[in-house]
């Protein structure tokens, strides 16, 4: 027989074996693209530690909340309608929470009908729109803004945004109301200049002008309804909702799909990579995936504008997918390095399917190439050179990030951390999320944070006061984490120096799978 203690020994081992194994999953990943209405305000959250008092202000993010309207669905995860959450601190180590959908008018209409409401989607729905519906749906255009928050003036008072890459957004308050619809004016060169083009298509990531707090940049895109008359892209300083100026405009051969950009303290630096509207084929499908080609052979393009003078550089590189740019600043040379996270091609318009995300074997064979790239280009001479970085941290994933954000201290300046998600780190799993810190200086200061079954959204670097901070990654990360195992959401402040979690506070709802999101200095 089996001595007692060896039989005790060979079952520990087991239960420590299927521990293991079921730990390093991804247990509940579906659980993150699962429809929540629930809704609620200033909800009272409890961290397991003292809040610094001198964070002070309000974190909101955008994301889709709701995956189907009554019998309908959708079947890209990118079109959930649009859902807010926030978490307030008011300064005394207090904190609050708040979600609320956004009532859009395809919201409320497709929730007044118990139906998806025939509006422009990224992908297609099931069961799918017929004829008439698809040409409806076109004619809507995009409404659902599910992407991103920023903060713009009206009139002189600060408001809320959501937005998505087009030019229409909704205002809403500090509760989370959705206020109105917004499609500011298109800037024109001269009376009657946008007559024969459509425009509608912009960017979810307007960037700060250097050297001011509330002046943004942003482009839209015009496509061309008259043959033989080329397609535009406009570049427009956004000083209030309705105060917007052109500051360069130039024809292209085809419009592209841009996501991001960068910008330095005299460029605005766009990857017009090959990612194209076929007007015919969104037409015929009334969906944006289905309406864009994917050149694989050819270049990407890189428009580098001065913004004194509105001249523009025109350099070709080897293609690329910049979906998110991080960065860019200037040499004291005059040479420009602009950092992005690129892809070998727009893996995301079919990796966030929903029958992939909720299908483990599916989700592993998601082909995902992101690698942070820095891109240094030479005006004087019409070059670049391209570089690429080695990683350090414990998974050697960190280059592999998406979703970065760095310390907005930084933004258009020399800087070393940039931080992020990775996706599927280990080509094991798309749910295998680790969120990193990725040195550019190459001092090897590489860090990462992978709890196994647990998920992070995009991170917010909050930085800590002026009077304190003595290096760029002095403060906290905030990121919001869906634990697998316990369906359950928490918020998390993370020590960017090693990426600790040094609080956390667990949530009254789930939080389900969100894009970008921003913190509001002093706004409680």
């Amino acid at each position: 027989m089996t001595p007692p203690e060896v039989l005790l020994g060979v079952l520990t081992c087991i239960r420590l074996f299927v521990c293991v194994a079921a730990g390093d999953g991804a247990e509940g990943f579906e659980m993150w693209f699962t429809t929540n209405k629930e809704e609620m305000e200033n909800k009272p959250i409890y961290f397991d530690n003292a809040l610094p008092k001198w964070i002070r202000g309000t974190i909101i993010r955008n994301g889709p909340g709701q995956y189907e309207m009554g019998n309908r669905k959708f079947v890209n995860a990118l079109d959930g309608y649009g859902k807010l959450s926030s978490w307030t601190f008011i300064g005394n180590g207090s904190a609050y929470f708040s979600t609320k959908f956004i009532k859009s008018k395809t919201y409320t209409k497709s929730a007044t009908e118990d139906d998806i409401a025939p509006f422009l989607t990224f992908d297609v729905v099931d069961p799918p729109f017929n004829e008439v519906q698809k040409t409806e749906s076109v004619l809507n255009q995009l409404d659902n803004m599910n992407v991103n928050v920023y903060k713009l003036l009206d009139e002189g008072k600060p408001v809320f945004t959501a937005l998505s890459d087009t030019w229409k957004f909704y205002e809403f308050d500090q509760s989370l109301t959705t206020l109105r619809a917004v499609k500011a004016p298109f800037p024109e060169k001269e009376p009657g200049g946008n007559v024969g083009f459509i425009n509608t298509m912009s960017c979810a990531h307007p960037v700060l002008e250097y050297g001011t707090s509330d002046t943004y940049f942003n482009f839209y895109s015009s496509l061309s309804l008259i043959p033989g008359v080329k397609h535009r892209l406009t570049l427009v300083r956004i000083k209030s909702v309705n105060d917007r100026q052109i500051v360069a405009q130039w024809e292209t051969e085809k419009v592209a799909y841009m996501h991001s950009f960068s910008v330095t303290p005299n460029y605005v630096i766009f990857f017009v990579s090959p990612y194209y509207v076929n007007m015919e084929d969104l037409l015929i499908h009334g969906s944006v995936v289905d309406g864009m080609d994917w050149l694989s052979n050819d270049n990407t393009t890189v428009n580098i504008v001065n913004t004194k003078t509105g001249q523009i550089h025109n350099i070709d590189i080897a293609n690329v997918m910049a979906l998110h740019h991080i960065n860019a600043f200037e040499f004291p040379d005059g040479r420009i390095a602009v950092d992005v996270a690129g892809h070998s091609n727009p893996f995301f318009s079919n990796a966030f399917k929903m029958s992939t995300i909720h299908n483990a074997t599916a989700r592993a064979s998601i082909e995902y190439t992101t690698l942070v790239r820095r891109y240094i280009f030479d005006l004087t001479r019409n070059s670049y050179s391209e570089h690429k970085f080695q990683d350090y941290d414990r998974y050697h994933c960190a280059s592999k990030l998406e979703v970065p954000t760095i310390n907005e201290n930084y933004r258009s300046k020399s800087y070393c951390f940039v931080y992020g998600t990775v996706f599927n780190y280990d080509g094991k799993d798309f749910g295998h999320i680790p969120l990193v810190k990725k040195d550019l200086c190459g001092k090897k200061r590489d860090k990462a944070l992978y709890i196994p079954n647990h998920y992070p959204s995009e991170a917010w670097f909050i930085s800590s006061p002026p009077e304190v901070t003595t290096s760029e990654d002095d403060g906290y990360l905030v990121s919001v984490f869906l634990e697998g195992t316990t369906k359950k959401s928490y918020i998390a402040l993370i020590d960017p120096k090693n990426m600790t979690i040094t609080h956390k506070a667990m949530l009254p709802t789930v939080v389900p799978f969100n894009f970008h999101g921003r913190f509001f200095q002093d706004i409680v």
